[in-house]
């Protein structure tokens, strides 16, 4: 006891030897507070501590020696993050703390990784449901959530520190402002239009390539406008000229050199410097389209966001997509279906606009399923896909691919809806996998769907124009497979099945659900196959280098799993043939170089 003190005063509590983690990093006052000191309790942050003399060793809580002192916890029970006996020199391993009863499954599997003695190997800010990508500089900051494909790689992460070896996680945030950042001059270039046999070869190959999934135009209008452009030009007009151009005539300019830039590439097979000027030259105008807030100016936002994408820009593709979905939202034309009351026969505006909304929804639904990002399109707030009561038979003859891929999307916002976004009630085992279950179901339903000779499972016999739209599909259903059934992929394999045996009796799918890392790793391998007999680039408006990326984690995360397999070689060389197209995509398309490492340490560290 200190001299001086009276018996009924309280012993003063002796200082913290340390500070927790959160509270050192924050510079603020530390407390002894259990299971959690005050601000970690505050800002919901696991509360531990490691010495920076022995950064390897990591403790819980630390306090100086005081005789008679119990510490109990909120429960009554003595605390299991008391310190160990002064005789036990071993490094003691975290207690997890419990998740919050409102986490997800996503963050509950990792958690259940941090008790399978792997604690000390993970941060214990990390969390896979909201990571957060951010540049210190200049205070830049983006978020992925539980369905992205770095939420994912943490997963990956975790085997890899087991077995010492480099993970490729923090990669992920050198590739942001690459994917998220478009950068225009300052001052706004309006070129000529292209001679026009160079004109009617982008508009070709625009047609040939882009038209028959994301059909925002119509055709025999598009030719309309570009004449009519062309004849000024030939006047002597140039649409540098801005005192020449109407307020009407901006949107329409827009399309034209978005089909120019989109045209161009298809036709080289290759980004192009065309192609760049003129993107750059659309995007110009893009204070413009959003100031005149109607159709054509929804058509070129979406035509801008497609060129984007095709340049490794899906961050920026989806900034402007929102812009496109607004401006959609304020025509009304996510109500197409009751637009036409007890029309027989659609007209070829409410086709257009049918087409234009579909277009928007689906690309929408497919960087909701990749991020976790709030959608701009609210769940439920459209008309449900019906395309025999909007489309004619003449055009859903003619857009079957876009028909189908649509249907698809439909799909990625229930898998969004049920498994990803952020609930305010906790959801059971029970329930997750009946959700995996039904939606199993319905993604076997539509590709039973298909004509045999374009199935994703089969090998195509289509017409060879056609394989490329095949290819579409086949990806995009591997994709939404994989994050359907990715919490077999995370999850413990031991405890995922003893969850299936328990509730076997209510999971009429409980076969296909114990086979859901089969899935993936087979989904996975199809993914870096057909992109392997892709011919030409890999990140075009139909497909991007994502899919083969999350197709080897998901086979580096099988092979990790499953080390002793005999498909083990043929994976390996899978994956070394993967990561060498996405590396080489990745350099030509000019994205940071420590980003594109993930490629090279993926494949060391697994081969």
């Amino acid at each position: 006891a200190h001299h001086g003190a009276t018996p009924d005063q309280p012993q003063k509590r002796q200082r913290l030897s340390l500070a927790c983690n959160e509270c050192r990093k924050r510079k603020v006052k530390c407390d002894s507070e259990m299971p959690k000191c005050r601000n970690c309790r505050i800002r919901g942050h696991v509360c531990e501590t490691t010495d920076p003399k022995h950064p390897e060793l990591v403790v819980v809580r630390k306090y100086g020696a005081m005789e008679g002192d119990f510490r109990e916890n909120s429960y009554g029970m003595t605390s299991d993050l008391s310190p160990a006996p002064v005789a036990h020199h071993e490094p003691k391993t975290p207690v997890s703390l419990p998740c919050e009863p409102s986490a997800s499954w996503v963050a509950r599997s990792y958690q259940a990784h941090r008790t399978l003695n792997t604690a000390s190997i993970i941060p214990a800010e990390e969390s896979p449901e909201m990571t957060v990508n951010t540049d210190s500089n200049n205070g830049r900051q983006k978020v992925m959530g539980g369905s992205s494909l770095q939420s994912l790689s943490m997963f990956l992460d975790l085997y890899l520190r087991r077995s010492g070896l480099a993970g490729i996680g923090s990669c992920f945030r050198h590739g942001m402002s690459f994917c998220e950042e478009y950068v225009l001059p300052l001052s706004l270039s309006l070129p000529d239009l292209p001679p026009h046999s160079l004109m009617e070869r982008y508009i070709q190959a625009y047609t040939r390539s882009i038209q028959p999934l994301y059909p925002v135009l119509q055709l025999e209008q598009l030719y309309a406008e570009v004449h009519r452009i062309r004849s000024y030009q030939d006047a002597s007009w140039s649409p540098s000229g801005g005192s020449f151009l109407q307020p009407t005539d901006v949107p329409i300019l827009a399309c034209i050199y978005c089909v120019i830039s989109l045209g161009s590439d298809e036709a080289a097979g290759a980004l192009t410097e065309a192609g760049s000027n003129y993107l750059a030259a659309a995007y110009g105008l893009y204070a413009h389209l959003v100031g005149l807030p109607h159709l054509s100016s929804a058509q070129a936002l979406v035509l801008i966001a497609l060129a984007l994408q095709s340049r490794g820009k899906e961050g920026q593709s989806c900034q402007v997509l929102g812009s496109a979905v607004k401006i959609a939202h304020s025509i009304g034309i996510h109500r197409h279906i009751s637009a036409h009351g007890n029309s027989h026969e659609p007209s070829h505006r409410q086709e257009l606009h049918a087409r234009i909304w579909w277009t928007c929804y689906a690309i929408e639904r497919l960087y909701e399923l990749e991020t976790t990002r709030p959608s701009s399109i609210p769940h439920g707030e459209h008309d449900p896909f019906q395309p025999d009561r909007v489309l004619s038979a003449t055009s859903q003859a003619e857009l079957k691919y876009f028909v189908y891929w649509v249907s698809l999307t439909t799909i990625f916002e229930r898998i969004s809806g049920l498994l990803y976004r952020r609930k305010r009630s906790p959801e059971g085992s029970l329930q997750l996998l009946q959700n995996i279950g039904m939606l199993d179901r319905a993604l076997r339903d539509w590709k039973n769907s298909l004509p045999e000779d374009i199935r994703p499972d089969c090998d195509f016999y289509c017409v060879e124009n056609e394989r490329p739209f095949a290819t579409f599909l086949a990806l995009h259903y591997h994709q939404a497979l994989i994050t359907l059934h990715r919490a077999s992929l995370v999850l413990p394999h031991d405890q995922f099945l003893e969850k299936i045996e328990t509730h076997a009796e209510n999971l009429p799918y409980h076969q296909r659900l114990r086979n859901g890392a089969s899935l993936c790793s087979a989904s996975a391998c199809a993914t870096i196959k057909l992109n392997a007999n892709i011919n030409g680039r890999l990140q075009t408006p139909l497909h991007t280098l994502t899919q083969i990326l999350h197709g080897c984690i998901v086979l580096g995360l099988s092979i990790l799993r499953q080390p002793h397999s005999r498909t083990v070689r043929s994976d390996l060389e899978l994956l070394v043939t993967g990561t060498q197209l996405a590396e080489g995509e990745y350099c030509r398309l000019g994205q940071h170089p420590l980003f594109i490492e993930a490629c090279s340490t993926l494949r060391r560290s697994i081969s």
